[in-house]
């Protein structure tokens, strides 16, 4: 299986990391469950919506009216999480993937050239420079957004 894994750790949340050590193992479970499906929400309106890197950046322009990584939506649309054990995975198993997030080189497999159309014209190419478009990750915002869920799931369970 291809794919792609960022690592990111919150910092700032001790107060709440140290309540959630309290929790029973159902509630714990139900709170990175939460925090899962919160954070491929969050993964998924970023490639469809606001269209930027989790730093804010925009994407490079591809010359086409529709950003590449929205073109067919396979991409938002097999954006998972996956919990196991005191890990939250966010993913995608397309094996273009990591080419997305990072970038590289695309060069021809079965022929001499790529070849594909831009702007109504024909190109033929030995190789392309697939530009990086980072897409996993959290935004400031996402981490703001993530914070308050779970302060109020926190709260909720002192009330």
């Amino acid at each position: 299986m291809s794919g792609i894994q960022i690592i990111q750790t919150l910092e700032g949340l001790d107060v709440a990391i140290d309540f959630a050590a309290r929790l029973e193992n159902e509630q714990l479970g139900e709170l990175r469950d939460s925090v899962g499906v919160l954070i491929e929400g969050q993964t998924k309106r970023r490639i469809r919506d606001e269209k930027t890197s989790p730093d804010g950046s925009p994407w490079p322009d591809n010359g086409r009216d529709n950003p590449i990584m929205v073109e067919s939506g396979a991409l938002a649309d097999s954006i998972f999480s996956s919990v196991s054990g005191e890990e939250i995975q966010i993913g995608t198993p397309l094996i273009y993937g990591a080419q997305r997030h990072f970038g590289g080189i695309i060069k021809a497999k079965n022929a001499p050239r790529l070849v594909f159309s831009i702007s109504g014209k024909t190109v033929a190419v030995p190789q392309v420079e697939q530009l990086a478009r980072p897409f996993l990750g959290l935004s400031s915002e996402n981490s703001d957004e993530l914070e308050m869920m779970l302060a109020d799931y926190l709260g909720g369970l002192v009330q």
